[in-house]
């Protein structure tokens, strides 16, 4: 994916991305691949790690926005199915996020978000 771009940049995977140039298949490759990667490469645990902390942060900031009182965050998605991130995930709240509780997802994503729109 890298390669594609011509640039050792994660900005340039992005753009690449949100501009079409990179599909979400190969996009969702690269991030399986880092995470393949990441308890043997320091590069690669670096970003691994650093995406944990940023969901975290949303998820925090979300809850903050909302003014939860009890925040529960459910992550979904296929790379947590590694047991890397989903430690990476639970370290970040520990550390940035206490009082933000894990918690496992009621129903599938999409019933969410089609949820979120019919209350909006």
């Amino acid at each position: 994916v890298v390669a594609a771009v011509s640039s050792d940049s994660l900005r340039a995977v992005a753009r690449a991305f949100y501009h079409g140039a990179i599909s979400r298949g190969d996009l969702a490759a690269f991030a399986e691949r880092l995470i393949e990667l990441a308890p043997k490469h320091d590069t690669a645990r670096e970003i691994v790690l650093g995406g944990a902390v940023a969901l975290v942060s949303d998820a925090l900031l979300c809850a903050k926005r909302l003014r939860l009182k009890h925040p529960r965050a459910a992550f979904v998605g296929g790379l947590l199915h590694s047991h890397f991130f989903s430690s990476a995930i639970d370290a970040a709240l520990a550390e940035a996020a206490p009082a933000l509780r894990r918690t496992q997802p009621a129903g599938e994503p999409a019933a969410g978000a089609l949820l979120l729109a019919v209350r909006g």
